[in-house]
């Protein structure tokens, strides 16, 4: 379909848009009465029921929560256009949410903070965080991006497993029950994280075989992406669980300075003693610190091999590894194979 085709698509208003538009113009510019905006949203409520009784919700509980049954029913994934203009509404879903801004500009409340994310910008609320998005004007384009926590819990439990910050925020979401979690994520004009949202938007407007299955894999390909791609665009990350609610940070430092950072460098940072942060990190990602740096480096080590044509002693040296045979002892360990055989099988592999 293309970026342009897709925007165009998705620039057409929707009728409960117009409604939602309507209403925000007369309350904004002040050009009508209470009269007018009552008469209004009563036209709203006739036409979409639905909206009142969320609104009506909304009003009465600031943590009004939606539930997966209505909004993914027998779906594990479901993706749409978020509507412009509509009415405020703080809540929280026994669900993951993710938006993506694929043009303009719209704001993100988060516990009383308002972020304003741009064309490329990505937010993720884990279950159980209480949230409002608004979008104002007509040029802005959000998609949503709804899945179920078993999604992560059975289906991309590789994902999950993988060290790096996305994946920590992952899950820690996802295994901190009813704690509010938040990350953004600047990406840009990624198309390939765009290309596979117009696939998955694509696939949701069929009833074609195996559906669910393939949304599943869209959504496992998108944070794959995102995390070979954007590891170091990441605007903000927020968890708010009872303990160790700075691990986030931690390890984000460490995945940002992996090659050079000490424990030593970050114990001093945090205000920790040596032992007590290597415990923490322990606790969370269940290796200890050297074992995590050493993870992360085999994982750059890998990368480089793939995409550079390096003698192995300088790659070993550019992920943070300055003694050549503890480098390739760590690596056959890790991936059963020599640096060299590693790389010469990936080459094989791509021009199979």
């Amino acid at each position: 379909m293309g970026k342009e085709t897709f925007l165009q698509e998705l620039l057409i208003f929707r009728p409960i848009e117009k409604a939602f538009r309507n209403i925000y113009q007369i309350y904004h510019t002040l050009d009508g009465t209470g009269k007018e905006i009552e008469f209004l949203l009563q036209q709203l409520y006739q036409n979409y029921p639905f909206v009142q009784t969320f609104q009506s919700q909304f009003e009465s509980d600031q943590k009004y929560q939606l539930s997966q049954d209505f909004f993914l029913k027998e779906k594990s994934v479901s993706i749409s256009c978020h509507p412009r203009y509509m009415l405020d509404n703080f809540h929280i879903h026994d669900f993951f949410e993710m938006i993506y801004v694929l043009s303009g500009t719209c704001q993100q409340i988060y516990r009383g903070t308002s972020y304003s994310l741009h064309t490329g910008d990505i937010a993720i609320m884990a279950p159980y965080t209480s949230h409002n998005i608004r979008v104002t004007n007509d040029e802005t384009i959000v998609i949503n991006i709804l899945f179920r926590k078993e999604v992560l819990d059975q289906l991309l439990a590789d994902l999950v497993q993988e060290q790096n910050i996305i994946s920590e925020f992952l899950r820690c979401a996802l295994y901190n029950e009813r704690v509010e979690h938040q990350i953004i994520i600047q990406t840009g004009q990624d198309e390939s994280l765009i290309g596979i949202l117009e696939t998955m938007y694509q696939e949701n407007q069929n009833q074609k075989p195996l559906k669910n299955s393939l949304m599943i894999s869209y959504l496992n390909m998108f944070f794959i992406q995102l995390i070979r791609s954007h590891l170091n665009d990441i605007k903000a990350v927020d968890t708010h669980a009872n303990v160790d609610s700075d691990i986030i940070p931690i390890l984000a430092e460490i995945q940002e300075n992996f090659k050079t950072i000490t424990l030593k460098d970050l114990s001093f940072k945090y205000h920790y003693t040596e032992a007590y942060l290597s415990k923490k990190i322990k606790t969370f990602t269940k290796h200890s610190f050297s074992e995590h740096i050493n993870e992360l480096r085999l994982q750059y080590a890998c990368k480089l091999l793939q995409e550079t044509d390096w003698p192995v002693d300088k790659v070993a040296k550019e992920s943070g590894f300055f003694d050549l045979s503890h480098f390739s002892r760590h690596f056959k360990t890790s991936y059963g194979v020599a640096p060299g055989k590693y790389r010469k099988q990936a080459k094989e592999n791509v021009q199979s």
